[in-house]
């Protein structure tokens, strides 16, 4: 599976060399890949669903991927493997263009 996860994150660096992708996922070794990244909450109050899209920086990406990675608890391991996949998902990008 996790073979699988990787070829599917890289075949879609390919994919967005000359075109606008716009992915929702829970897979942190695509989410790495993007050049952007956004959280989407949604919040209801039982009678009605709003949804939001915030942007991200780079700490708020360290810590989103570390939550896909870690779940609940978040420790400095699981930010710095986090930061390690941001960086590897960036050289893959700059490989591909």
């Amino acid at each position: 599976m996790a073979a699988l996860r990787k070829w599917s994150a890289t075949a879609c660096a390919t994919w967005v060399v000359h075109r606008q992708v716009f992915c929702v996922t829970h897979l942190p070794q695509v989410a790495s890949l993007g050049n952007n990244h956004f959280r989407i909450t949604k919040i209801s109050d039982g009678k009605t669903t709003k949804t939001a899209i915030t942007p991200l920086g780079n700490d708020e990406r360290i810590e989103e991927i570390a939550r896909m990675l870690g779940g609940v608890e978040i420790t400095q391991r699981t930010r710095d493997h986090a930061a390690e996949m941001l960086a590897g998902g960036s050289e893959a990008r700059n490989q591909t263009a």
